[in-house]
């Protein structure tokens, strides 16, 4: 889906990356929307994988982990409180947004008989973008990163134009040089609390998920790195 421009000038852009509700850590998802007054935001895009859905997850179950009565519960009031932080947002879809589909089919039944997450969560201002296109705004495509194979530059010189992805909860800058001219590829970490049982399987990966935002301030990317305790 392409979005024009409203503005002669370029849009400043927010990235906001990752969150696995209920999962997501509520002081940088705090931090994070106190960003939108001060760098002037336009336009947020949630990059996908809003929802974690651990518990319809293929891998196998933790038996510590929460049943599946109450991780929807935790779920409704976790994106209750997201949507108050950020009550106008463009969202993207991830790879964990579908997986209670996923297992309902498995077990026979046909996806109309499921709720997706647009249908439980029909909020105000929250715009849904689950067709697996790349939502471009203002000449830069937004995707949730597990579309394409390889680094988050080599897709964005696929492309042609500007990018930037989750799902990898990694931040990276890359910058690549097309036809005279420069574009960029960015990877824009995630907000999740690797404390939650729900990231267990990754307490071992000597890769320690980035946590922060991206941005893009009138064209140009920013990485903008989640430190506690800081503005």
């Amino acid at each position: 889906m392409i979005i024009a421009p409203t503005k002669k000038h370029k849009l400043n852009i927010m990235f906001l990356p990752d969150l696995h509700a209920p999962a997501f850590d509520y002081e940088a998802v705090r931090w994070a929307a106190r960003l939108v007054p001060k760098f002037h935001i336009d336009v947020v895009v949630q990059l996908g994988d809003i929802a974690d859905q651990r518990i319809w997850s293929r891998f196998p179950a933790d038996p510590d982990f929460d049943n599946p009565t109450t991780e929807l519960e935790d779920l409704m009031a976790s994106m209750s409180f997201l949507h108050r932080l950020f009550p106008d947002m463009h969202i993207l879809a991830g790879n964990h947004d579908g997986r209670w589909i996923k297992r309902a089919m498995q077990a026979g039944l046909p996806a109309q008989l499921v709720k997706a997450l647009h249908e439980i969560f029909p909020y105000d201002g929250w715009k849904w973008h689950l067709d697996n296109e790349p939502l471009i705004i203002d000449g830069i495509a937004m995707i949730h990163g597990d579309e394409m194979f390889g680094p988050v530059g080599l897709k964005a010189s696929r492309m042609g134009m500007p990018l930037a992805a989750g799902h990898s909860h990694q931040g990276r800058l890359e910058y690549i040089p097309m036809f005279g001219r420069t574009i960029w590829g960015m990877e824009c970490g995630c907000l999740v609390d690797e404390e939650s049982s729900a990231f267990r399987y990754a307490a071992k990966n000597p890769r320690r998920q980035w946590k922060g935002v991206g941005m893009s301030l009138e064209g140009e990317p920013h990485l903008i790195p989640y430190i506690p305790g800081e503005e």
